[in-house]
């Protein structure tokens, strides 16, 4: 569920705990017990300081920040029965919080969606050559945030090799639709999304991954609103430098 190394579980550690003797240890039973790591990343102390030093937990492990932040989304939204979004520029109620809430309480969820948005804190992109028929190849430059670039891509490629771009691709409509949500293709974002990850399920996912696959399929939208919390309450200006959107 968590793929942190010993740096980042003793980092964690060492913040929840500032003056334990024998962080190493704790570390080293937190990186054997999920369950103690679901603990501490749930830590207000952990929250408080990633609050004043954001940059220095995701230099470290993006994934570790997003899942802190997830924690910290699910814990406010115990008490709330509605969420503030931006629409078109300006803030509006939305009252539908329970099926966020819900799809969050699952740790291997929030694991799944954390690791999400910390695959586009650096955008990678990368050249392939398919070949469109016999003796001809063509080249494409496909960024794994760029979903045109994306879309073209796996159109392109021999039917069995599709499944695992379809995966990237219901991830990158998710991340979008989530984190920059006032954007005008929002509902475009969310049918892509869907069906992106309805084909990535046909032979793009590990099994032990299946059933949190086909959970954020069919909560596309409450995860989306999940990265949209977190969004517009902990990184406000924040979110085009954590991430690298645009450039």
């Amino acid at each position: 569920m968590w793929h942190f190394d010993r740096q980042t579980i003793e980092m964690l550690v060492r913040v929840v705990s500032p003056n334990i003797s024998e962080a190493a240890r704790v570390a080293r039973a937190a990186d054997r017990d999920p369950g103690l790591l679901c603990r501490i990343l749930q830590e207000p102390r952990l929250h408080a300081w990633l609050f004043e030093r954001p940059h220095e937990m995701v230099s470290v492990s993006p994934h570790a920040f997003f899942a802190a932040l997830l924690y910290r989304v699910r814990r406010d939204l115990a008490t709330r029965s509605f969420s503030r979004e931006r629409d078109s520029g300006r803030m509006v109620v939305v009252f539908d919080v329970e099926q966020t809430r819900k799809l969050l309480e699952a740790d291997e969820v929030l694991a799944y969606l954390s690791w999400v948005l910390a695959s586009f804190v650096r955008i990678h992109t990368v050249t392939r050559r398919v070949r469109v028929r016999p003796s001809v190849w063509r080249t494409y430059t496909v960024s794994d945030y760029d979903l045109g670039s994306l879309l073209g891509y796996v159109r392109r490629l021999e039917p069995d090799r599709r499944p695992v771009v379809y995966r990237r691709i219901g991830e990158a409509a998710l991340f979008q639709s989530g984190v920059f949500s006032d954007v005008p293709t929002q509902e475009d974002l969310v049918r892509v999304g869907i069906d992106a990850y309805r084909k990535a399920l046909a032979g793009g996912v590990m099994p032990e991954e299946e059933e949190v696959i086909e959970t954020v399929r069919d909560a596309f939208r409450p995860a989306s609103k999940a990265f949209t919390f977190m969004a517009d309450h902990y990184l406000g200006s924040l979110r085009t430098k954590v991430f690298t959107f645009g450039r």
